[in-house]
């Protein structure tokens, strides 16, 4: 049942004397309203989907930060629009507070209209590169990332919305088959953003998900598999139906194969991190992270009731 006083405060007007006592609750202005960060991590503890990863978490990235994990967490965010129903298209979820920043992934594919561009094939699947006669794996060269996700899908977004949007440090380096495929999640966090990482950067608004969100989104049972393994049972194959950034889809994430040009990998339709060519056709699914100052004025997280922005 929605706490229809969460985003309300309590007041309580008396007389004088105190003969006369009343409370009632009224609406959070936006000076009154939370932090967006503020009021995910003071869930932590109340919601068992959302995990510290801190030094004494098993497994866990030892970031800091706080992620969602689980099937179906309520870490939903109408972005980009202030109407009664939030519309299909401006849901987006919480991957977690990393960085001391609220960082957001779409729900549903980006579609050719929403990035400015032609799908590749049907049913708005998009090269890596962004291009078939592209086979550059660099970022900074991928027509998707510059011409797409900071090009056309930015402009879509609209500037009030768009002004919300860190600009962020992205590392894009990449992993190696072994470290990004066949490791644990810890292992692929460290050489993708951790200690191990390529220093090979991109400022810019927007980008894909990392390899290692995808695997701290699973439950932690399956923190010790690796993305791929021989035996689909010991992979995340295994984790796909206790991983809520799983959708059944074939999606790139930002990391290429740092050990193979013209490589980069993905979410394959089983569950595991596979690799492909960066001209081959997957779907595109924004993330971003929001400006620090970012409130929450009404929601619940829910699909049906997401966090409201301001």
């Amino acid at each position: 049942m929605i706490d229809e006083t969460e985003y309300k405060i309590k007041v309580k007007v008396s007389d004088t004397e105190e003969k006369y006592s009343t409370e009632y609750y009224e609406a959070i202005t936006t000076d009154r309203a939370p932090l967006l960060k503020d009021k995910i991590i003071g869930t932590y503890g109340k919601d068992a989907t959302l995990l510290h990863h801190d030094a004494s978490l098993t497994n866990g990235a030892g970031d800091n930060s706080y992620r969602y994990a689980g099937a179906n967490p309520n870490n939903y965010v109408c972005f980009g629009s202030d109407e009664e129903i939030c519309p299909s298209a401006n849901l987006y979820r919480i991957i977690g507070v990393i960085n001391d920043k609220v960082k957001l992934i779409k729900v549903t594919n980006a579609t050719s209209e929403e990035l400015g561009m032609e799908a590749n094939r049907s049913n708005n699947l998009f090269y890596w590169s962004g291009s078939l006669n592209n086979m550059s794996n660099a970022w900074a060269d991928s027509i998707i990332n510059v011409q797409g996700l900071n090009g056309g899908y930015l402009t879509s977004i609209g500037n009030e919305w768009a002004t919300k949007i860190a600009t962020a440090t992205w590392y894009v380096g990449g992993v190696s088959w072994a470290n990004g495929m066949e490791s644990v999640p810890k292992i692929t966090y460290d050489y993708e953003v951790g200690a191990n990482k390529t220093n090979t950067t991109y400022e810019s608004k927007i980008g894909l998900m990392y390899i290692n969100e995808y695997y701290f989104a699973a439950t932690p049972t399956y923190w010790t598999y690796p993305g791929y393994n021989s035996d689909a049972t010991k992979d995340y194959r295994a984790a796909k139906d206790s991983n809520w950034l799983y959708t059944g889809n074939s999606d790139w994430t930002i990391s290429r194969r740092s050990d193979k040009d013209g490589r980069a990998l993905g979410v394959s339709v089983y569950g595991y991190i596979s690799n492909g060519d960066v001209n081959t056709a997957r779907s595109i699914r924004p993330a971003f992270s929001l400006n620090a100052n970012i409130k929450v004025i009404k929601g619940i997280g829910t699909e049906t009731n997401p966090y409201r922005l301001s």
